[in-house]
């Protein structure tokens, strides 16, 4: 079923904000791998094959077909090979952000393991993602244009298989309502905030505004605040080299205990064993 939003969405509302082609060809066997990161995977098993456990659900995956994974979703992976033949698998990681404020696979039900023809295509998009990514000169305005090109081809196939999940138009309609503290919000992580502040950026009172943000976006301000400076935290540590005391500082948290103790709470790793776990 096509995931059809019940609003007007304008094409400028979507964008890709991570873009992140990957290939390995030698992973041991049985090798589990949990992880959750800020991003969505789609990833196929070129030999051998994985088990997969996302939210509830199991599932097997060989050669052909394609396992993707929302972003923020904790993930077992299980990896199935052989000593004579290795399991090999290829990858994309990718934002896809609406109104630069939310992942869009958030928003929707994927099934977690694509088959057929959909499969195929999936994989033509990630080999031509990493041939672009392997060329000398991969960093200019071609490959960006080529890279945007590939990610909406590869929305296109997930939104093809996917149905919205309940309640995403009042979502919707609520960062919109909301879209300018929100982008405060997204702006100002290193800023120390109080609900005072950020409903003086939207111009209501504060026991007003906690009312509306909560019944819009589903959790408290302050909640949904340390949910976005912990997915930036992700990101800073899985694309930079960025130190954990600096990226603290980057994601406004108070000290790095603070911070350390609220990434594996969130987690279950420490900051610096979730980058030697995913970089």
């Amino acid at each position: 079923m096509n995931a059809t939003f019940p609003l007007t969405i304008l094409p400028g509302a979507i964008s890709i904000s991570f873009f992140q082609p990957g290939f390995q060809d030698n992973f041991k066997e049985g090798w589990a791998h949990t992880k959750t990161v800020p991003y969505a995977i789609i990833v196929q098993p070129l030999k051998g094959s994985y088990t997969v456990i996302c939210e509830g659900q199991t599932t097997s995956a060989g050669a052909g077909e394609t396992i993707v994974v929302p972003a923020n979703a904790t993930v077992t992976f299980i990896h199935h090979g052989t000593k004579l033949l290795p399991m090999q698998a290829r990858w994309l990681h990718i934002n896809w952000e609406l109104f630069n404020m939310t992942d869009l696979t958030n928003l929707i039900q994927i099934p977690l393991k694509i088959t057929g023809g959909a499969g195929i295509r999936f994989g033509a998009i990630i080999e031509e993602a990493l041939r672009l990514t392997s060329q000398p000169d991969k960093e200019n305005l071609f490959s960006a244009a080529r890279q945007n090109e590939l990610g909406f081809r590869a929305l296109w196939l997930v939104l093809e298989k996917s149905r919205l999940k309940k309640n995403v138009g009042e979502y919707i309609g609520g960062i919109e309502r909301l879209r300018k503290v929100l982008t405060y919000m997204q702006t100002h992580l290193q800023t120390p905030t109080t609900i005072a502040t950020l409903a003086a950026v939207q111009c209501i009172s504060p026991s007003r505004f906690f009312t509306v943000f909560k019944n819009h976006i589903g959790m408290s301000p302050m909640l949904y605040l340390r949910k976005l400076r912990l997915e930036e935290a992700c990101r800073l540590l899985l694309s930079t080299d960025l130190s954990i005391s600096r990226i603290t500082v980057e994601t406004g948290f108070i000290n790095q205990f603070h911070f350390s103790r609220i990434f594996k709470e969130s987690t279950g790793l420490s900051p610096r064993d979730y980058r030697k776990r995913l970089f």
